[in-house]
């Protein structure tokens, strides 16, 4: 009986290193995939150096270089994993490496350098992983008489072995600016980006981000409360859409030495853009990879391609409500506006020339205030007058009003309006 045990565990012990074995070649295949998907985007490159290896085991330092037109200098990132492979199993613990690369110019800033914790998990068996990475405080003085303090930030999300697709969501819980009596406070803050692999550019199907709150106190005081950002992009018939909505429950800015106070509440803006040619879409973003020479050539083509069908942009909603008080003027209400523009096709060289564009608009917007909104503004005697001439319509102690542009008339409720 023992010895049939003894055999049973041998057997299971051998798959099990067998299997631990395959994984490890399998994250060599995998790594190599995710390099060369790496090595395809325009403005990322990608070194790796094995510092150690095992049967079961590897150390690998990942040095990341992002290079970009609108940077001074590209920006370099290292970063250490310990990997360890299971039966058909992977996990790694990651370290970002902050005496090199970028990170390297804050070394003489740092007063309390962030703990780090974290790494990602992934399974053979279903191409994907998970991550989670976690930085501790920390605070640096980039020059005297300014801190900058950022309260823990954590990584998590999942991915596709291959890179073609994933899911993420970094959470900053504060951040504090310092400089002499100026104090800037934000946070939480919460970001989230999903993002897939197509024609070897990344496409963002989905972002959101939100601020709880943003305070600047000094001799001007300014607060933000709940601002929320969010995008989709979806594509149908080779035509790219993108949708946005902001939302912000109060904007508050005090200045009493230029005798200011600008408030808004319940601000919303909801609209999305439609008819964007997907293929030239992507042609723009990979232009990066083009020589210089045939960089402009491409861009027109691809830009008179992007328009080549019309746009359609849809305002579903812009509103909120105001309360503004600048030296001799005030104005407080409620504003709510929708409506659509439509641009007929056209190339791109012929935007340039305000004629030819105008005579592809097609608009229509319409525009609800409060009649009492500029009451104590001086443009506020010139509504009663729009109000009889019918460009207003007045009802319920609101002003209305319908926009109107086509073939190169604009028209206010109807009536013919003189650009």
């Amino acid at each position: 009986m023992k010895k049939w045990l003894f055999i049973a565990g041998a057997v299971i012990g051998s798959s099990a290193v067998g299997t631990a074995w395959y994984t490890g070649t399998q994250y060599d295949e995998i790594l190599q995939t995710q390099w060369l998907t790496a090595q395809q985007q325009a403005e990322l490159s990608i070194d790796i150096t094995v510092t150690e290896q095992g049967l079961f085991s590897r150390t690998e330092q990942f040095h990341m270089t992002v290079t970009n037109p609108e940077f001074d200098q590209p920006i370099e990132l290292y970063i250490q994993q310990n990997l360890r492979f299971w039966p058909l199993y992977i996990s790694a613990d990651m370290r970002i490496d902050l005496s090199q690369g970028s990170l390297a110019q804050l070394q003489s800033y740092i007063e309390q350098a962030p703990t780090q914790s974290g790494g990602w998990t992934a399974s053979v068996l279903s191409q994907s992983g998970q991550h989670n990475f976690q930085l501790g405080p920390m605070r640096f003085s980039p020059e005297p008489g300014v801190t900058v303090t950022l309260e823990p930030i954590e990584f998590s999300g999942s991915f596709a072995l291959d890179m073609s697709s994933s899911s993420g969501t970094t959470t900053l819980q504060s951040i504090e600016f310092q400089a002499d009596d100026a104090v800037l406070e934000i946070g939480p803050v919460m970001m989230e980006v999903d993002s897939v692999l197509v024609d070897n550019v990344y496409d963002i199907p989905n972002f959101a981000m939100s601020i709880a709150s943003l305070q600047f106190k000094n001799d001007e005081q300014l607060q933000l409360t709940n601002l929320v950002i969010s995008s989709q992009s979806t594509e149908h018939d080779s035509s790219k859409t993108f949708a946005n909505q902001i939302a912000v429950e109060q904007f508050h800015f005090e200045s009493p030495l230029e005798q200011t106070h600008i408030r808004v509440d319940q601000l919303r803006f909801n609209s999305a853009l439609a008819g964007l040619n997907a293929d030239a879409y992507r042609r723009l973003v990979n232009l990066g990879q083009l020589d210089a020479d045939k960089m402009e050539a491409e861009a027109m083509q691809a830009l008179d391609q992007l328009i080549d069908k019309g746009l359609q942009w849809q305002l579903s909603e812009i509103g909120g409500q105001v309360d503004i008080a600048l030296p001799g003027q005030i104005i407080k209400g409620e504003f709510d506006s929708r409506g659509r523009v439509d641009l007929a096709p056209i190339k791109f060289s012929e935007l340039i020339h305000p004629m030819m564009a105008l005579a592809k608009l097609d608009a229509e917007i319409d525009l609800t205030i409060s009649d009492a909104m500029f009451a104590e503004h001086p443009f506020g005697p010139m509504l009663p007058q729009l109000v009889e001439a019918g460009y207003l319509k007045q009802s319920e102690a609101k002003l209305t009003t319908q926009f109107a542009f086509k073939q190169g008339v604009a028209t206010f409720n109807g009536l013919q309006f003189a650009l």
